[in-house]
């Protein structure tokens, strides 16, 4: 089989599906990164799973867009129902079932209206429901607050994702990453303008 082909977003339900089974078996070269999050553990229906999309949606608009635009045409993306916890990752599947209004709702009063472009696909892969939240490439400049308190986010904070883990943004990242025009970031911020 072929290698994870993270050059550019999958279209289709047959290439969302060889993106959820490549994950799960491990193929490419660190699959978990800035554009690519595997998660197991989040429900979508409570708050607290709500939450934690709304971070990876904010961390990864504030990636700068030279950046970003290096894997999947710039997007980013996480996939809900696999276990990155074993080796190689497993397909869990997604966990209850989530109301589309709800969701859309709860993440946007922590993104901001307007706020970063998202969207879901819901992919079977081998008989489980894998869920991708997609993120659209982040705007020139565009470094975005998280919008109120909730399981895990801080109001105010903005969040980074300069690994395979989002954090909120230091001082200096902050400073660093302005969006101003400037040499690039030192490397704590491991950005690049």
């Amino acid at each position: 089989m072929a290698a994870l082909d993270m050059d550019r977003l999958p279209t289709g339900q047959r290439q969302w599906r060889m993106l959820g089974r490549g994950a799960a078996d491990g193929r490419g070269r660190s699959p978990r990164g800035p554009p690519l999050e595997l998660k197991s553990e989040v429900d979508m229906s409570p708050k607290a799973g709500r939450a934690k999309i709304a971070k990876f949606i904010l961390a990864t608009a504030n990636r700068p867009p030279g950046l970003a635009a290096s894997r999947f045409g710039g997007y980013a993306v996480m996939l809900v129902g696999l276990n990155y916890k074993t080796t190689p990752p497993a397909i869990a599947g997604a966990a209850a079932k989530f109301d589309d209004k709800d969701l859309r709702r709860e993440v946007t009063s922590f993104v901001g209206d307007p706020g970063p472009g998202w969207d879901y696909q819901r992919i079977d892969v081998d008989g489980y429901e894998v869920v991708a939240i997609i993120v659209e490439p982040p705007e020139q400049a565009a470094m975005r607050p998280c919008q109120r308190e909730g399981d895990g986010s801080r109001d105010g904070v903005i969040y980074l994702r300069p690994g395979a883990e989002t954090r909120p943004a230091t001082g200096p990242q902050v400073t660093d990453c302005d969006g101003r025009p400037r040499a690039p970031c030192a490397t704590r911020c491991r950005h690049r303008h």
